[in-house]
């Protein structure tokens, strides 16, 4: 779930663990995503272990579907 949003990261909470996906806030209008998230970006879980590449796409999956249910577009890149 997509717990909160800033310029630069946005903060998923999956179960009971939380990361911190690094991207970039986009301004609204001219077909632009209003967020983009960085594939590439390190993501560790808030204990500090490292996220395997099933997590990693199970967190930008529920990143995705999170923002849109809040009617918010992200892409990943």
């Amino acid at each position: 779930m997509l717990v909160s949003l800033t310029r630069s990261t946005a903060l998923v909470r999956i179960g009971d663990r939380s990361v911190i996906v690094q991207g970039e806030a986009l301004l609204p209008g001219y077909g632009s995503p209003d967020f983009v998230a960085y594939r590439n970006s390190p993501l560790t879980w808030d204990n500090g272990d490292e996220l395997t590449e099933e997590e990693r796409e199970a967190v930008f999956e529920d990143l995705v579907r999170s923002a849109a249910e809040r009617g918010m577009t992200i892409e990943i890149e």
